[in-house]
């Protein structure tokens, strides 16, 4: 990826913003038969947090000293063009460089990614192999980027109402056409539960999938972040998940939520 910069037009002003970080560096004392530490052969984890929240508590209370301070130069933090509100990359844009497959330069082209009149301008004087290829690539990306966003939505609902417990993945299913919110979850344990995951996770998933039949499927298995689809109907989430030896019956349907199959 190529970066390229426009001209700064005249009468431009800047606003710079500086900045240093201080280090200081206080001392105290700490008695030990204050600590109430039990003793550990194995370990000095424990009497070392001792030690710190003690420090930390009599630095509150004026009752350390400094003894040195650094103070590095101060250097600039950012700059932004006043009056625009826009940093340095209001004055720059990228180009994108696409390569054929035998690394011919014959099969290398460039995308102006300044402006959108230049990007659909550059994106429609492309020939159809390349307009392929970066229409390919991307597809993958956003794809890539709703995949993200319905994990991290995914793990941090599971980590506030379920904290303690380990989930395998969860299995969503067709709802009204598209992929729904609402998901089974599947635990290590070998429970599962039902769970809303909020419009955020059923934006991601309908972006990624549309309009499905009513027997589609999405096992997101959160052991290695993978997207399953199907439209061949098994709503069994252990089969979907690959989890069927916490099956005690591998021929029973999925139990219900929150309970262990039977």
């Amino acid at each position: 990826m190529k970066t390229t910069f426009d001209p700064t037009p005249d009468g431009t002003r800047w606003q710079a913003f500086l900045e240093r970080e201080v280090t200081t560096v206080w001392v105290t004392t700490v008695d030990h038969d204050a600590l109430n530490v039990p003793h550990d052969p194995d370990s000095l984890k424990a009497l070392q947090a001792a030690i710190e929240t003690r420090a930390l508590e009599l630095l509150a209370a004026g009752q350390a000293t400094v003894v040195g301070e650094s103070r590095p130069p101060i250097a600039l933090a950012g700059w932004e063009q006043i009056g625009l509100g826009r940093d340095r990359e209001a004055l720059e844009y990228q180009t994108g460089r696409f390569q054929d497959e035998d690394n011919s330069p014959d099969g290398i082209v460039t995308v102006d990614l300044g402006t959108d009149h230049r990007a659909r301008d550059t994106v429609a004087a492309l020939d159809d192999d390349a307009y392929d290829r970066l229409a390919e690539a991307v597809t993958a990306v956003r794809g890539m980027r709703h995949r993200a966003a319905a994990l991290h939505h995914i793990r941090g609902i599971l980590a506030e109402d379920t904290p303690g417990q380990t989930a395998i993945g969860v299995l969503f299913s067709t709802g009204n056409a598209r992929v729904g919110a609402e998901g089974t979850v599947l635990f290590t344990d070998g429970t599962i539960d039902d769970f809303d995951f909020g419009d955020d996770v059923q934006e991601a998933l309908s972006t990624l999938y549309g309009g499905q039949g009513e027997t589609f499927t999405v096992a997101v298995d959160l052991r290695d972040d993978s997207f399953n689809e199907s439209n061949v109907h098994l709503a069994n989430v252990y089969k979907r998940l690959n989890a069927e030896h916490l099956i005690p019956n591998p021929n029973t349907e999925s139990p219900a939520p929150g309970k262990p199959s039977t």
